[in-house]
C-alpha cells in the first residue's frame, strides 16, 4: 500500500483466511535530553530511554523500564495504564499485539528514533465499525 501502511492476512491451519490486520507504521525521532538515565537499567537497555516524537501528529512517547521492561504511555491515549513491551525478535511487542516498537539507529549505533506499528485486526463476520469503533 504504501511506507506507511499495509495490510496481511491471519489464517487457519487449514489456510482460510479469518482475519485481515491493519499496520500503520509511525517514526518518531528521539529528542535530545540530559543524560539522566537511572542506573537501575541494565546497561543494554538504557539507550532506548527518552522520550520520541512524531510533531505532524502531535504523538510524543516516553519509553521508559518499569519493573523488569520497556514501556510507554498508551500511544492513542485509550487508557491511562502503561503500555508495558516484551522482546520478540528485532523489536518489542506488547501483550495484545497491538503495538510494536522497533528503535533506529545511525551508523554509530545511536539510537535516532523509534518506529511505532499500531496493528487493527478486521475479523471475518464482524462489521468494520465494531472494529474502528472504539479506536475513534
Amino acid at each position: 500500500m504504501t511506507r506507511e501502511l499495509s495490510l496481511s492476512a491471519g489464517k487457519t491451519e487449514e489456510g482460510k483466511v479469518e482475519e485481515m490486520i491493519l499496520h500503520q507504521y509511525l517514526r518518531l525521532k528521539k529528542m535530545q535530553a540530559a543524560d539522566t538515565v537511572s542506573g537501575n537499567i541494565p546497561l543494554e537497555l538504557r539507550r532506548f530511554m527518552g522520550n520520541y516524537q512524531f510533531t505532524r501528529a502531535k504523538l510524543s512517547l516516553d519509553v521508559t523500564f518499569n519493573n523488569g521492561a520497556l514501556t510507554t504511555q498508551d500511544p492513542v491515549g485509550k487508557s491511562k495504564e502503561m503500555i508495558i513491551y516484551s522482546k520478540k525478535g528485532e523489536g518489542w511487542t506488547d501483550q495484545s499485539g497491538t503495538y510494536e516498537i522497533r528503535f533506529e539507529s545511525a551508523t554509530d549505533d545511536k539510537i535516532t528514533g523509534l518506529i511505532l506499528t499500531m496493528n487493527t485486526a478486521f475479523i471475518r463476520g464482524i462489521p468494520v465499525t465494531d472494529a474502528i469503533g472504539p479506536v475513534i
